[in-house]
């Protein structure tokens, strides 16, 4: 009988919240620590849990583990994922992977013939597993334009409170929290993306930022274009009270699919439908509730993990990998580029 894979897991917010629940609900999993940067802030989350505490991320490191779990700002996953991987553990990094595209490059690199993914979950959604299949099979044809519009008000902005996901020097913003998402799941379903051009605004962040501190963009218009040719519009917000919306709007030879989540959740409640010529419409699929209990964000996640924990013990490769966050986090750098100089930056 093998012995359970020991993980340790770091961040007290999206780690104790999804990643913890999630892993120690997997069978042959063993918890062994959580950490946090705050001694009371790691007491009291692995307290709910059961689990032991570490304060910082060398002090888990330290812990006898197999694998690592990381849920932390983007500079500090580039420094706890390069420290773990030098360690031969195993690691599930959530995204943004570094601060910058340079220093995911170098983690990407760092992390090949290793176990090192990261946690692009929505790929894992249903909804989108049915889009692709659909794409794949053409029951609307060729694909000859896209629009995706996100917009939400986040926990931040909706109470006001300051924190890293609102801080452009410490790589937070729209782009690091939706963008991420919406660029790797472009590349995944529709097309690897030739061009960009983009434009931010960060007025909303502007109001509840502390005296000093840059605040993040909060909204973001960028207009992708495809290897194929094929244009991609995208409006993303994560500052818009009242309104949480999540739609992808695919213009075909023959008709279009709409994905589409009109509901508070971010993570679930998803439809798919395929609108044809002369008006008809069907229905493709619309997710069903999981019945896990807690955090809507678990499930999704959950198939990630579960991915996770098989690679990790065969010591093999898990996607999406370090190189996919390497290439979301160049397609960003290049969006804000764009942004900058008012004009279409090759990628």
């Amino acid at each position: 009988m093998e012995h359970p894979l020991r993980l340790g897991i770091a961040g007290a917010g999206f780690g104790a919240a999804v990643h913890l629940p999630v892993f120690r609900a997997l069978p042959g999993v063993e918890i062994v620590a959580l950490a946090a940067a705050h001694p009371e802030t790691a007491r009291s989350a692995a307290a709910r849990f059961g689990v032991d505490a570490c304060t910082g991320i060398e002090a888990l490191l330290d812990q006898p583990l197999d694998a690592v779990s990381l849920a932390l700002p983007p500079a500090e996953t580039e420094r706890a994922a390069a420290a773990a991987l030098a360690r031969g553990f195993a690691v599930l990094a959530e995204k943004p992977l570094a601060a910058t595209a340079a220093a995911a490059a170098r983690l990407a690199e760092q992390a090949r013939g290793q176990t090192a993914a990261i946690g692009f979950q929505f790929a894992d959604a249903p909804a989108f597993i049915a889009l692709g299949t659909a794409l794949r099979d053409g029951v609307a044809g060729p694909l000859r334009a896209a629009e995706i519009i996100w917009t939400h008000e986040s926990y931040a902005h909706r109470h006001g409170r300051w924190g890293w996901k609102l801080d452009a020097e410490r790589q937070g913003g729209v782009m690091a929290m939706l963008g991420s998402h919406i660029l790797f799941l472009i590349e995944r379903f529709l097309g690897r993306v030739a061009s960009l051009q983009a434009s931010f605004d960060r007025r909303a962040t502007a109001r509840i930022a502390p005296r000093g501190a840059h605040p993040a963009e909060d909204f973001a218009s960028l207009t992708a274009t495809l290897d194929s040719g094929v244009p991609v519009a995208i409006v993303l917000g994560n500052a818009t009270p009242g309104l949480s919306r999540h739609r992808w709007t695919l213009a075909c030879e023959s008709g279009a699919l709409v994905l589409e989540n009109v509901g508070y959740s971010t993570a679930s409640g998803f439809a798919l439908s395929l609108h044809e010529r002369g008006g008809a419409s069907r229905l493709l699929l619309r997710e069903e509730a999981d019945g896990m209990a807690g955090d809507d964000r678990q499930p999704t996640f959950r198939r990630l993990a579960e991915r996770f924990v098989a690679a990790a013990r065969r010591g093999e490769a898990c996607a999406p990998d370090f190189a996919a966050g390497a290439r979301v986090q160049r397609l960003i750098e290049a969006s804000f580029a764009a942004a900058a100089g008012g004009e279409r930056v090759a990628v």
